[in-house]
C-alpha cells in the first residue's frame, strides 16, 4: 500500500505533463522524458498509464483467444507500417467489454516479451464503458512486478482547474458528492 502517493497526468495527443506526490519527496514535475521512469519505486511508468502503443500508425489482428473463458481479439501494434520499430505491442482485448485483458512488449522483431500487463479485475463506470481496476505490470528485463488494486472508478464527479494542479496533489481528497 502506498498510501498518500498521487500521480497528475495530462495526456493531450502525444503530449503529456503533470506531476507525482509522495510525503517523503513532495511535488515533483513530469517532464516528456519522465515516461518511461519508475512511478514511486514499482514497474509501472508513464508509458503504461499512457497506452500510447493503442495510437501506433500500425495495428493488426493477428488471432483469437481466450483469457480464461474470456474470448479475446489479439491486436499488434507497430510504431509505423514499415513494422521495423524498435518495440512491438500485443493486445488480448475482451471483444464484448471492448476492454484489454492482456499486454505484451516486445523488442521489435523477437518474441522475448520485455513487459507484460495482465488485468485481474475489470469495473463497469457510470458511463457503461469497462476499465481495468486490478492489473499486474511485470518487467522482466529487470523482474520487478507491481500489483495495482484500483477500489473502484467513478465518473460525473465535478472537479475544478484548481483540484488539477501539482499543489493539489499535496491535499488529494474526494470531490463533493463522491463517498
Amino acid at each position: 500500500e502506498r498510501k498518500g502517493e498521487c500521480l497528475l497526468i495530462h495526456i493531450e495527443g502525444r503530449k503529456f505533463s503533470g506531476a507525482t506526490f509522495s510525503p517523503a519527496s513532495g511535488v515533483r514535475n513530469l517532464t516528456g522524458s519522465s515516461a518511461d521512469d519508475s512511478m514511486f519505486g514499482t514497474a509501472l511508468t508513464i508509458e503504461d498509464l499512457r497506452a500510447s502503443f493503442l495510437t501506433w500508425s500500425s495495428q493488426t489482428i493477428v488471432g483469437q483467444e481466450k483469457i480464461g473463458s474470456v474470448p479475446c481479439t489479439i491486436v499488434e501494434s507497430k510504431p509505423d507500417s514499415s513494422g521495423k520499430g524498435a518495440i512491438c505491442a500485443r493486445s488480448w482485448i475482451d471483444s464484448a467489454r471492448l476492454v484489454t485483458l492482456r499486454v505484451q512488449f516486445f523488442i521489435g522483431g523477437s518474441d522475448k516479451v520485455v513487459k507484460d500487463v495482465e488485468t485481474h479485475r475489470v469495473s463497469r463506470g457510470k458511463s457503461g464503458r469497462y476499465l481495468p481496476v486490478s492489473f499486474t505490470v511485470t518487467n522482466h528485463e529487470t523482474g520487478a512486478s507491481t500489483k495495482v488494486e484500483g477500489v473502484r472508478s467513478d465518473s460525473g464527479i465535478a472537479y475544478t482547474d484548481a483540484d488539477f494542479s501539482a499543489e493539489a496533489l499535496k491535499v488529494v481528497t474526494g470531490a463533493s458528492g463522491s463517498e
